[in-house]
């Protein structure tokens, strides 16, 4: 039973008394009142929410810098923040970064914090019955260690008032007075007041901002296996909802003082060992993990069973007033996505890659990634390549020009698609290739590396190409690239010597930097693709340190990003893999996702999200083909659990 329902059941039974009292002697049904103005309200809020939502009255308050929207009934102070996490963490994994959050912000009696999502928003409350600015910036301050925060509007109640039908409630004081006494009939004009009363302090809200499930548990599960084979299951449960939130504060010591010390005090010796047997999780908890006592108040659209979250549409009026606490412990707050997701604030052109586990879209912002370069690791079959075609479709909308080297031919149906120009490497090459490696130190060091003499002219580097080619039967011809159009250097003709395509690759590496890094833009301009990544390792790996250093640090001054796909994570430079900005990761076996979990630090719930991933094929069985994968997102270690929609073009 929650508050509500309590109090209709206590003021059902006080009536009755009353009516059986008055019985004997007609004036004690005056003993009604009392109950009557103690519970009346509570009643009435019951009832009307029986039908419809409610929510307490809210006004604009302003104090200085600060503004608030101020409950004059509850006297409730309201600050809102737009928030979006710093760090994503997801289930159990997120536990210890939530104690350390509550800890610091060491909520005192008649305080609470509240996380709110609705779609694709996301708020943060802080809730008090004493507004103190120096108190709101000391919890400010602490959020801004885990959210990106930004000031919210003040969010005010609406103006619908509630219906008039709940007057004829008081209608069932007549039968009383009927039966018992006719002095039940003097609580029919009180019992209109408070309705009046009700009628001036409430509002029916905005369906948008309407919460119809509230938890009606008195206290969480409190052992440590239950929490951890539950918080991922719940907090899929409410990040599948469009519409949840979760309030918390502190859980008064003496509350809990007195728990224990009726059960040591106890007579009952069997009672006393069933209920310390069931207290012993609690303090287990408490003393291996240093918890602290919480009250938590779920509210949400739907059900969630562990919790006994069930529809009530008293949801939404306890989710302002607060009076409807869960028993937990600190890390019980993991059970909800609180750090899960969040993205960027966008500064420039915001791309949408697809949809995270919960079915909501993930953006990201081209602009506003520190580093440009970004890493798509996988093994092969899980849609690395099907993937990065279908994301390409996205970028080249957007403006971007696209070079991609293939060494497979995977990306020719994509050039016929989106128009590319396609140069069948090495008997097709760019015009201007020669002189730019001619000119180029890196190419002078990339020979050197594979054994040849440098070569410091145009024609030496085609002539050097002529003779590097004709064993094979190859004599190549050279090709104007159009400056506006995307590019794919197919490469497969060379797959059956590996080292000659991992030099061409060195080659088109260098070729394609050179090319660009005399660009001087903020904005991305280019994306280089390098499609199985390894062979740049093979190309000199001195060189590869160096040119990779260099450019990938400086690549946002130069307009360009390079993506590199490979199938291991011991393919690339391990610094180079752990600063890309933008970190896509496939599922596989063991042997495959648990070495790249240790060298990109995946949580226990990645490793078991890519460990549980179906290839392409599998999926597109239901219908529309996706790739499932985590995806990184830096500065700011934004991590999704995606599900990325396959471009069938692509394939067929």
């Amino acid at each position: 039973m929650n508050y509500y329902e309590k109090s209709a059941a206590i003021f059902a039974l006080g009536l009755l008394f009353a009516a059986i009292l008055a019985k004997l002697w007609p004036p004690l049904a005056l003993l009604a009142v009392p109950l009557v103005l103690a519970l009346g309200e509570e009643v009435l809020l019951w009832v009307y929410t029986r039908i419809a939502p409610l929510e307490p009255v809210r006004v604009l308050y302003e104090d200085g810098r600060i503004k608030a929207a101020y409950d004059p009934r509850h006297k409730l102070y309201h600050v809102f923040w737009r928030a979006e996490p710093v760090h994503s963490l997801y289930g159990i994994a997120a536990a210890p970064r939530l104690h350390e959050l509550y800890t610091k912000l060491s909520l005192q009696r008649g305080e609470w914090l509240a996380y709110i999502v609705l779609g694709e928003e996301k708020y943060l409350r802080y809730t008090a019955k004493r507004l103190i600015p120096e108190r709101v910036k000391q919890i400010e301050a602490v959020l801004k260690e885990y959210y990106v925060l930004k000031p919210a509007p003040v969010w005010l109640s609406s103006r619908k008032m509630p219906a008039r039908w709940p007057y004829f409630t008081s209608l069932v004081f007549l039968p009383l007075a009927a039966l018992s006494s006719v002095w039940f009939l003097l609580l029919i004009p009180v019992w209109a007041l408070l309705y009046r009363r009700v009628r001036k302090w409430y509002r029916e809200p905005y369906l948008m901002y309407a919460l119809s499930h509230m938890s009606r548990a008195t206290a969480l599960p409190a052992a440590r296996e239950m929490l951890e084979g539950m918080a991922a299951a719940e907090s899929a449960a409410f990040g599948m909802m469009q519409k949840w939130a979760v309030a918390f504060t502190d859980w008064p010591p003496q509350e809990l003082q007195k728990m224990f010390s009726r059960v040591y005090e106890g007579r009952d010796t069997a009672k006393r060992i069933i209920r310390m047997q069931e207290l012993a999780p609690l303090l287990e908890r408490m003393a291996k993990f240093n918890e602290r006592p919480v009250l938590l108040y779920p509210f949400g659209v739907a059900d969630v069973h562990s919790m006994w979250l069930v529809q009530d549409w008293a949801a939404s009026l306890d989710f302002w007033v607060l009076k409807h606490g869960v028993k937990a412990l600190s890390h019980d707050l993991a059970r909800f996505p609180i750090f899960y997701g969040g993205k960027m604030l966008a500064v420039g052109r915001e791309v949408q890659l697809g949809f995270d586990r919960f079915g909501r879209p993930v953006y990201v912002d081209l602009d506003a990634l520190p580093t440009v370069h970004g890493v798509i690791l996988g093994a092969s079959g899980m849609g690395k390549s099907w993937t990065v075609g279908s994301w390409l479709n996205i970028l080249s909308k957007v403006g971007v020009r696209i070079i991609i080297t293939d060494p497979h031919g995977d990306y020719v149906k994509w050039a016929l698609l989106n128009g590319a120009q396609v140069l069948e490497v090495p008997a097709v090459l760019p015009e201007d290739m020669p002189g730019v490696l001619a000119r180029s130190a890196w190419f002078q060091r990339l020979l050197q590396e594979y054994g040849y003499e440098p070569i410091k002219s145009e024609a030496g580097v085609r002539a050097f190409l002529e003779r590097l080619l004709s064993p094979k039967g190859i004599s190549p011809k050279y090709e104007k690239v159009g400056e506006k159009r995307h590019v794919v250097y197919s490469i497969s003709t060379l797959k059956k010597d590996e080292a000659m395509m991992a030099f061409f690759y060195g080659m088109l590496l260098v070729y394609l930097l050179e090319l660009y890094i005399e660009q001087r833009v903020e904005k991305v301009e280019t994306l280089i693709v390098f499609d199985e990544a390894r062979l740049i390792s093979k190309s000199g790996r001195t060189v590869l340190t160096d040119i990779l250093e260099s450019v990938v640090q400086g690549a946002r001054k130069y307009g360009i990003a390079i993506w590199f796909v490979l199938q291991l994570e011991t393919q690339l430079e391990r610094d180079l893999l752990r600063s890309a900005s933008l970190q896509l990761i496939f599922g596989g076996g063991e042997d495959v996702v648990k070495p790249m979990a240790e060298v990109l630090v995946l949580d226990r719930d990645d490793v078991s999200y890519l460990l549980t991933s179906v290839t392409p094929r599998e999926a597109s069985l239901s219908g529309q083909p996706y790739a499932m994968a985590v995806l990184r997102v830096k500065p700011r270690n934004l991590k999704y659990h995606m599900r990325i929609p396959l471009d069938p073009a692509l394939k067929s």
